[in-house]
């Protein structure tokens, strides 16, 4: 699959709003982590897409300019491809998040939290922070700067080839039948 072009500067969140996990990231995308991004670059676009992503689902959170809502798409990659960042400020959650593996898969810079980053490889294009202002300034230095972005995304799609494919996933599982039967 050919990796993303990153040239955009949208911010985006591909997920299922009944999700508790998602919902709670949402949240703090719009109540916190949006605003500060808005701050200092008015002009950033967010776009939230996925089953149930809609503004009805967070009417309860008052929604900051840029914010785009796109519900349920035809396609998560077709979805990510058009993202220069994204944007996953998980608070609680277990597991390897596909959500993140599908980004790497594609090149593109991931800016997340450790829940967000769950089973996957350290560094690599995916900046996890734990602060909301850290989670701001490293989203702010992907978007100010193509370079910055292209490296992220050059490195996510390494990382993701060398530590997530699934010939790379499975390989313990066959060693181990292999030992098993020998």
């Amino acid at each position: 699959m050919p990796p993303a072009e990153l040239s955009s500067e949208l911010v985006g969140l591909i997920g299922w709003a009944y999700w508790a996990p998602t919902k709670l990231a949402v949240e703090r995308l719009l109540q916190s982590v949006w605003p500060a991004v808005l701050a200092r670059r008015p002009d950033a676009r967010l776009v939230l897409a996925g089953k149930d992503m809609v503004r009805s689902q967070f009417a309860h959170v008052r929604e900051p300019p840029g914010v785009e809502w796109r519900g349920l798409v035809p396609s998560a990659t077709e979805f990510l491809r058009e993202l220069g960042v994204m944007l996953y400020p998980l608070t609680r959650g277990s597991g390897t998040k596909i959500k993140v593996l599908e980004a790497m898969a594609l090149g593109m810079p991931v800016v997340t939290t450790p829940e967000g980053a769950e089973g996957v490889a350290a560094n690599g294009g995916v900046t996890v922070e734990t602060e909301d202002a850290r989670l701001v300034e490293a989203t702010l230095a992907l978007l100010e700067s193509r370079g910055e972005r292209s490296a992220a995304g050059t490195a996510s799609h390494e990382t993701f080839m060398r530590d997530h494919t699934p010939a790379v996933a499975a390989r313990p599982v066959v060693e181990l039948y292999e030992r098993m039967l020998a």
